[in-house]
């Protein structure tokens, strides 16, 4: 009997310690706090300056960050519109042409060859079997169509640019 006394004691005293070391922590935090709304108190004007700083500053964030992920939407969705999946055809131009100044350009006669080979290629058994394999949309337009095209959407196109501000 002797030995379980001195048992329940050193457990009683564990209890007894951890207690007191959750009371001191309580009053300890309970400190803090009343240090902490004292020093609001005493100096109300400090502590609304800083409040409305920390607002500002995070609310302009907030805008910002809205304001520029809103207009990145609303570009990419008028972009998506004109056609990322188009081919431009340009004629080539060696780099010593370009340093003297000449410029190949392509003569109606190369973009005729060149819109009846396409208008071929686009008719062809491999291409549609291509396009359904891909899942594109054939959105092929000769030329003359293309240029109509074109024309429409210009000033559509020049009208969001100006919207957004990068042209004037």
């Amino acid at each position: 009997m002797s030995a379980a006394a001195p048992i329940e004691v050193a457990r009683d005293s564990t209890l007894v310690e951890e207690g007191n070391r959750l009371q001191a922590l309580f009053y300890a935090v309970q400190e803090c706090m009343r240090s902490a709304i004292s020093s609001i108190r005493s100096h109300r004007m400090r502590s609304f300056l800083t409040m409305l700083g920390v607002i500002i500053g995070v609310a302009s964030v907030i805008c910002i960050v809205s304001l520029l992920q809103g207009l990145t939407q609303s570009v990419m969705n008028e972009f998506q519109g004109i056609g990322g999946n188009t081919l431009s055809i340009h004629s080539h131009t060696s780099n010593e042409d370009r340093l003297i100044g000449k410029w190949n350009k392509m003569r109606p006669a190369d973009l005729k060859a060149l819109d009846a080979g396409l208008a071929k290629a686009v008719q062809t058994e491999e291409w549609q079997a291509l396009l359904k394999e891909r899942g594109w949309v054939d959105m092929y337009q000769p030329s003359a169509e293309f240029a109509e095209f074109l024309g429409t959407e210009r000033p559509r196109i020049e009208g969001i640019l100006k919207q957004v501000g990068l042209v004037k």
